[in-house]
């Protein structure tokens, strides 16, 4: 049975996709992708607007007149009437879930795929464009490096595309030999094997 996140998770799939539709149909795919995104880095930003826009608290009504007194004339009208019908059909809480979706299949459409990469030193232009590359060739994809450093590294790199993780990471590295030399130094031990200081 299906968990109500993957329940919320299918629903927003089923906006974004016809929303991903309209805009394709119309030419205006771009500027909602950029739109959305942005209203949603908005939301995350701002919590009370957020919120507004998502609480099930708010009442609908409340919620359809300020989005058009907000956004009606700013924001591209196909994506105010999604947000519209998300409001009007009490899915309004799908908001970001919808924009994860809309982008998500707009990359595919695109054959683009996101890859998060963690380092411990932010990489320089030279190196980002050739993990890109390096990165678009393995994954048969251009591949959206979303870079970040992570001071727990102590050097190297970690990579996750989607459920997949590839760490090179020299904290991992240390950690496997550690892992390996304790496992030696316990089989040598069970042997019988003695060592003087």
């Amino acid at each position: 049975m299906a968990t109500s996140k993957e329940t919320s998770a299918a629903i927003a799939d089923v906006y974004a996709t016809a929303l991903l539709e309209v805009v394709n149909e119309r030419g205006q795919t771009d500027a909602v992708a950029e739109q959305f995104a942005d209203l949603v880095a908005y939301m995350r930003k701002d919590t009370d607007f957020a919120t507004f826009i998502t609480a099930p608290s708010v009442d609908d009504e409340k919620r359809r007149a300020t989005l058009e007194r907000l956004f009606r004339g700013r924001l591209n009208d196909v994506l105010l009437d999604a947000l519209q019908v998300l409001n009007r059909r009490g899915r309004a809480g799908l908001v970001e879930a919808t924009q994860t979706r809309f982008r998500t299949r707009l990359q595919t459409q695109r054959g683009q795929v996101e890859v998060d990469v963690r380092t411990a030193v932010p990489l320089s232009d030279e190196l980002h464009r050739m993990l890109q590359a390096s990165l678009s060739r393995q994954l048969s994809r251009e591949a959206l490096l979303r870079c970040r450093v992570d001071d727990r590294l102590v050097g190297g790199l970690i990579v996750q595309v989607g459920d997949q993780c590839f760490d090179a990471s020299i904290t991992r590295q240390l950690a496997t030999l550690h892992r390996q030399l304790m496992d030696r130094v316990s089989i040598e031990l069970r042997r019988g094997h003695h060592y003087s200081e």
